[in-house]
């Protein structure tokens, strides 16, 4: 609405623009972990202010604008994107006069989400296996056993499992394949702290990793006075 200023001039109050959408979300399905994301187009739109002749869309990594990564102008008030990443941006738009001067800006931070969906869920580590403490005497040899579930077996028969010293798996103690939901290790391995997790695969498709199970060796039970100490 018009309003006088101190000098006489003419002050026009312009409304907050709404965009149309407040979230956008698209999911892509995936084979891998390692396919790209598809390029899609994405049209915002938001309402027309009068003697606008520029907009500006501001992209943001977060919520709060804190840190802008992009921005766009337009002459309309649509303006096409294309999505080339995966994750989450934030944006808002402000609208300018043919001097550059702003005119108003969105209130409501609108935001366009590009997620994958995989086809092939990970496998399950099962309940027996999340945590194991097992104990071995010097003179006897070693029987492990690590279980996990595949609800998708016909799609992915087969399994990749890596054990490592370290819960970020920087350290590999040691990498195999197997075609079975079990894998049984009757090797001696060195008493220590372990970390493993196992993935499933099968014709062009691979699932993520599992979730992280533990796995403690200990080369000698202790006994009841050295567990007092």
């Amino acid at each position: 609405l018009p309003s006088p200023t101190a000098n006489g001039e003419i002050n026009i109050q312009y409304p907050p623009i709404r965009i149309n959408e407040k979230l956008k979300l698209y999911t892509m399905n995936a084979r891998t972990s390692d396919q790209p994301a598809k390029p899609i187009e994405h049209l915002i739109q938001w309402s027309k202010i009068p003697h606008a002749a520029q907009y500006k869309i501001e992209f943001s990594e977060d919520e709060s604008f804190k840190k802008i990564v992009s921005v766009d102008k337009s002459a309309t008030n649509s303006l096409k994107i294309k999505l080339e990443n995966l994750g989450k941006k934030y944006y808002k738009v402000r609208a300018f006069n043919s001097k550059g001067q702003e005119l108003t800006q969105s209130i409501d931070v609108s935001s366009i989400e590009y997620n994958k969906k995989f086809d092939l869920l990970p496998p399950e580590i099962h309940p027996n296996s999340i945590d194991q403490a097992l104990f071995f005497q010097k003179t006897e040899g070693q029987f492990i056993r690590l279980n996990w579930k595949n609800n998708q077996i016909a799609l992915a028969p087969k399994y990749y499992i890596e054990i490592s010293t370290s819960e970020d798996f920087n350290q590999i103690f040691k990498k195999i394949s197997a075609d079975q939901q079990s894998l049984v290790l009757n090797e001696a391995i060195p008493q220590g702290q372990y970390y493993w997790r196992v993935k499933s695969y099968g014709k062009d498709i691979v699932s993520n990793w599992s979730k992280i199970a533990k796995l403690k060796i200990n080369s000698q039970r202790n006994t009841a006075s050295e567990i007092k100490k």
